[in-house]
């Protein structure tokens, strides 16, 4: 009798581990997704931005259109993953005309709860005026 206790704690254990290294694992799967996803969003809301004449708000024409642009690009990215999704996304822009797009994605299944948020962002019109330049931190 005492062996068959002996073999459920290991195996509860055993089990525990397991369970906790899985959703280490989904955790570290959604953090990276969200911040390639948040990448991708502002690399292409600046794109789209640098091909008009941007005034830095949010209230330009070309807004709507860097909008779109990021939001598909942001799925692109969350769209082929099987073990995150994309459960929230924004936009906004900066005064000193900087893009900054964030993303949260969250584990697929029974595990949503596990989610992560990144955020990333990216000078609209800096390689045409300076030249080749490292982009700052948001």
């Amino acid at each position: 009798m005492d062996t068959a206790f002996a073999v459920m704690r290991t195996s509860a254990m055993i089990f525990v581990v397991v369970g906790i290294s899985f959703g280490v694992y989904l955790h570290q799967v959604a953090k990276i997704t969200a911040s390639t996803a948040a990448v991708a969003a502002a690399t292409a809301a600046a794109q789209s931005l640098d091909k008009t004449d941007w005034d830095c708000t949010a209230t330009h024409d070309g807004w709507t259109a860097a909008e779109d642009a990021a939001a598909q690009a942001a799925a692109s990215r969350t769209g082929g993953r099987s073990a995150a999704t994309a459960t929230a996304y924004t936009l906004r822009a900066e005064p000193s005309c900087t893009v900054v797009a964030t993303v949260t994605v969250g584990a697929a299944g029974s595990r949503r709860w596990l989610e992560a948020t990144a955020v990333a962002c990216r000078p609209a019109r800096a390689a045409a005026s300076v030249g080749w330049k490292l982009t700052p931190p948001c």
